[in-house]
């Protein structure tokens, strides 16, 4: 499930996301903010999220209406009504549910930044605020069963926390283009490669999927024409074959994308995906961090997180560190370049009983109730020709 169809409907249904019983700010009397307004599009595996954001009729305040297309012609929709608020030189959302409507809920606090034709979004953190509650640094309720984080501080100690503690506090931003009816739709350029690559040129997108592998073993790798995006791919795969099946199909439509002068210049990102497929294998990735981590003194494999920092910069240096992505270094040289794991995000957590792979962890003495991360969104940097 993608980023943003996540975020909006974990809040519904995991009930894990932090609500607050105030706003962060009161309803500016002019009304929402004029950069957010607007259609705003991702898309992504053959699927599209449009959020549209205007004026609410009745409340003249903020309404957004989110609409998915799915790859097999199913539309999700959902609703909230809220304003927008400035704290300094941040922007935020207040947002309540319309549809599916939950008048309990409260506020869903999400930051924003509009950036010419895209903007960025960041949900909060409830990792963040748990913590902040138990510490006692802002009033908050934490309920176990079923899992939930409220807010009950007023709007004026909201303010002081949430300028304080903005950089950690809210998700990396995730950016949507801004759709320009102006420009009319135009359909994608489909095209197959002698060797047996498909190449989809997205023009409305500003972005080409190079596809490639069978039913075993599917891979695709989409790059981008314009920025905050030049230069970065993004690797996706559904396989159920080996690591090196998978590895070899990413050589192939590597090779392929830098044919691409403009992308083999640009190259700088490389975005994985989660460590841990859906599918029963390959789990080499996501072994492997495990292990690291048992055999690790970073990591406190009794409380399941970091000994000290965020779990996020642990796994990176877990995964440097046990040097767990050593196949898939090798095979940057060959294109005069270097790659190293710069980023995680969404780490999950297991006791390591429950994890697939737990009979290969016991030769290494690990334990059933042990908790170890297995899983994350895992980003790479990639070093220029010129930097080596």
């Amino acid at each position: 499930m993608r980023y943003l169809w996540w975020v909006w409907l974990a809040a519904v249904l995991n009930g894990c996301i932090p609500y607050s019983d105030n706003p962060l700010t009161a309803p500016d009397k002019d009304g929402p903010d004029p950069a957010i307004l607007g259609t705003w599009y991702l898309h992504e595996e053959g699927e599209t999220v449009f959020l549209h954001m205007g004026v609410d009729v009745k409340t003249k305040g903020l309404r957004v209406v989110m609409v998915e297309f799915q790859k097999d012609g199913e539309v999700k929709t959902s609703e909230l009504i809220g304003h927008t608020s400035r704290l300094g030189n941040n922007t935020y959302m207040n947002l309540r549910w319309d549809r599916p409507a939950d008048p309990d809920a409260g506020y869903l606090f999400v930051k924003y930044q509009v950036a010419g034709n895209r903007t960025g979004l960041g949900l909060i953190r409830s990792d963040v605020v748990e913590k902040a509650i138990r510490e006692g640094k802002i009033r908050g309720i934490i309920d176990q069963n079923p899992s939930s984080i409220r807010l009950i501080d007023s709007s004026e100690k909201l303010q002081e926390y949430v300028q304080k503690h903005d950089a950690t506090l809210f998700e990396e931003l995730k950016w949507m283009n801004r759709w320009d009816l102006s420009k009319g739709h135009a359909g994608p350029s489909i095209g197959k490669s002698g060797d047996g690559i498909t190449i989809e040129r997205r023009q409305e997108f500003s972005e080409t999927v190079y596809s490639l592998g069978d039913e075993s073993c599917e891979l695709s790798l989409t790059t981008y024409e314009s920025e905050p995006n030049l230069g970065v791919i993004v690797v996706r795969s559904k396989c159920v074959s080996s690591w090196q099946c998978q590895l070899s199909l990413f050589e192939k439509g590597l090779a392929k994308v830098m044919e691409d002068e403009q992308q083999a210049r640009a190259f700088r990102a490389l975005s994985w995906g989660r460590l841990a497929p859906d599918q029963p294998v390959p789990h080499e990735l996501s072994y492997r961090l495990a292990l690291a981590a048992f055999e690790s003194p970073l990591w406190d494999k009794k409380r399941g997180r970091a000994k000290t920092g965020h779990e996020n910069k642990c796994v990176v240096d877990l995964a440097n560190n046990a040097d767990i992505y050593r196949e898939l270094k090798l095979i940057f040289p060959r294109l005069s370049r270097s790659i190293r794991f710069s980023s995680a995000e969404k780490v999950l957590v297991m006791e390591a009983g429950k994890l697939p792979f737990f009979d290969a962890l016991t030769m290494h003495g690990v334990q059933a109730k042990d908790r170890l991360p297995f899983d994350c969104q895992a980003w790479f940097s990639v070093s220029s020709p010129q930097q080596q």
